[in-house]
C-alpha cells in the first residue's frame, strides 16, 4: 500500500497509526499517534536506542527535535484535508531542560495557515503538559 493509499483509509477510519508506522523514523522512534478529547497527541516511549546521556539517563535532543518534528507533520495530517505528507520549511526548538528517560508526550497547535504554508507550534512534556521539557515552532509547505 502506498502512502497515498494509506492516508486516504486514515482519513476513512480516523486511525493514523498505520501511516505513522510506513515512516521508518518514526518506527525507530517508537511514536505513537493517538487522538485524546479530539485532539490528536504523541506519544514517544523510552526506549535505550534514544538516549543520548547514559550517565542521567537522558534522550538525546536531536531525538526530541524529531520527535517534534514528525508530530508537527502528522498533526498537519491528522487535522487537514492533506493528500501527501508536508514538507517542512523550517524548524526551531527550545530546551528548555533534560528530557528523562520515560514516557514523552507531545501536542500541537496550528497556529496560521495560508493557502501553500502552516505554522505549527509544538509542546513536548513528560510528566505534566504544563510543564514542557520542549517547545518548537516550524513551517511546513502544504
Amino acid at each position: 500500500m502506498s502512502i497515498h493509499e494509506a492516508i486516504k483509509q486514515a482519513r476513512q477510519t480516523g486511525d493514523f497509526q498505520s501511516v505513522n508506522q510506513m515512516i521508518p523514523w518514526a518506527l525507530q522512534l517508537g511514536m505513537e499517534c493517538r487522538i485524546e478529547n479530539g485532539k490528536p497527541l504523541f506519544l514517544m516511549p523510552p526506549k535505550n536506542t534514544n538516549v543520548g546521556n547514559p550517565i542521567l539517563p537522558a534522550i538525546h535532543g536531536g531525538v526530541v527535535g524529531s520527535f517534534m518534528q514528525h508530530a508537527a507533520a502528522m498533526h498537519l495530517l491528522m487535522t487537514l484535508d492533506l493528500e501527501a505528507l508536508p514538507r517542512m520549511i523550517n524548524f526551531s526548538i527550545d530546551y528548555l531542560h533534560s528530557a528523562r528517560l520515560v514516557d514523552s508526550w507531545a501536542s500541537c497547535t496550528l497556529e496560521r495557515q495560508g493557502r501553500r504554508v502552516a505554522n505549527v507550534g509544538i509542546v513536548f512534556w513528560q510528566d505534566d503538559p504544563d510543564t514542557p521539557v520542549a517547545k518548537g515552532r516550524t513551517h511546513f509547505r502544504i
